[in-house]
């Protein structure tokens, strides 16, 4: 029942009515109309005067103006006013000053009526919500930071394609006409253009995600240890790192995984440098329609900031944007990631999960 229906207002309410409010663990107050139409406060329960850090008797047969002063008191005073003309119950938040701090308020206020239809009192319930406005704002501000992050995506990966066709053509006409003397060069003008074939098509899946990151996984069966060889021949075109994957076949979204593992062994190689020689990748399933992967380097092991993007999403810096995709990528499609050193040995242990399913061991 609202308050306007369970007041008996044919008889003036009395101080006992307001000890009552007393026992009620949130904030209520009552503002009685006088006949200028200015309404002052005549009660304010204990939990009230606790949260703002007034004492009653500050508080009663005062306005909001006299109370909380300046441009905090006059739109709160507003409010009363304009609930008192329009009759009807109102809600709505307001920055008030609380025990020496500017903390917002959301406030209801029911109109109670006499015989004649006159609004003599307001009852009033006030919550501080200013936790509940941080993160509201915080959202806010992740989403648009979010936007940016697309947009310098979008941009990039488009101004990467330009270069890449060059590259292709002069690795062409590098080849024409090129006369092997068995000294490594045709094998390093190989590696050359396999390294382009897959930065272009990375390029491609990679505006392909930004455009994408909300929607369903695109599902495709694969195996996950030819995925890590792609992934390896542009990011380790010699060779030089021992890298191990499981052989199994998946049904997964492979452009996002491919995105995924391809930020995380880049990460790994470029932190820790010569003193990662081993890496290992594997699958799991979790249930039947989960794939939990782990990703163990054996190097220097993941710095603060990095640990802290990807389990946190808190963006420092030195950690990279791709990181931070990689934590939106895998959270957009319901997984999880966390960073941790193993129990044993030096290096970092990445494990992330995603929607999927492994088929069967992959055949030699």
């Amino acid at each position: 029942m609202a308050v306007s229906e369970s007041l008996n207002v044919n008889v003036e309410m009395d101080a006992a009515a307001f000890d009552a409010f007393d026992c009620v663990k949130s904030s209520i107050f009552v503002l009685k109309v006088e006949n200028s139409q200015r309404p002052i406060y005549a009660a304010f329960n204990a939990f009230a005067c606790d949260v703002a850090g007034f004492a009653v008797e500050d508080v009663l047969g005062k306005t909001a103006e006299e109370i909380y002063g300046g441009r905090f008191g006059s739109l709160a005073y507003a409010r009363h006013v304009q609930t008192i003309f329009g009759g009807r119950p109102v809600s709505y938040e307001l920055t008030l000053p609380l025990r020496g701090q500017e903390r917002t308020v959301r406030t209801h206020l029911e109109p109670v009526f006499d015989d004649d239809g006159d609004v003599v009192y307001l009852v009033g319930t006030s919550a501080d919500i200013s936790s509940e406005q941080t993160l509201r704002e915080t959202r806010i501000d992740a989403e648009t930071q979010m936007r940016e992050i697309e947009n310098f995506v979008n941009l990039a990966a488009h101004d990467l394609r330009a270069p890449m066709r060059q590259i292709t053509m002069l690795l062409d006409m590098l080849r024409d006409g090129f006369e092997d003397h068995n000294d490594g060069k045709v094998e390093i003008i190989k590696m050359l253009d396999d390294v382009s074939a897959n930065a272009k098509t990375l390029i491609t899946d990679l505006l392909a995600q930004a455009q994408v990151t909300d929607l369903e996984p695109k599902l495709s069966t694969f195996g996950l240890r030819d995925l890590c060889s792609r992934v390896m021949v542009m990011l380790d075109p010699t060779g030089a790192h021992d890298v191990q994957a499981d052989n199994v076949r998946l049904t997964a979204d492979e452009t996002a995984l491919q995105n995924v593992l391809r930020n995380l062994v880049d990460n790994a190689f470029r932190h820790s440098g010569d003193a990662l020689k081993k890496l290992t990748i594997s699958a799991t399933a979790i249930g039947s329609d989960v794939i939990e992967f782990s990703v163990r380097d054996y190097g220097t092991g993941f710095q603060g900031d990095a640990a802290a993007l990807l389990e946190e999403g808190k963006l420092r810096k030195g950690a990279g944007f791709g990181l931070l995709g990689v934590r939106r990528l895998i959270n957009a499609r319901g997984g999880t990631i966390t960073a941790r050193s193993p129990e044993a040995g030096p290096g970092a242990l990445v494990k992330f999960s995603l929607p999927g399913k492994i088929e069967a061991a992959d055949s030699i």
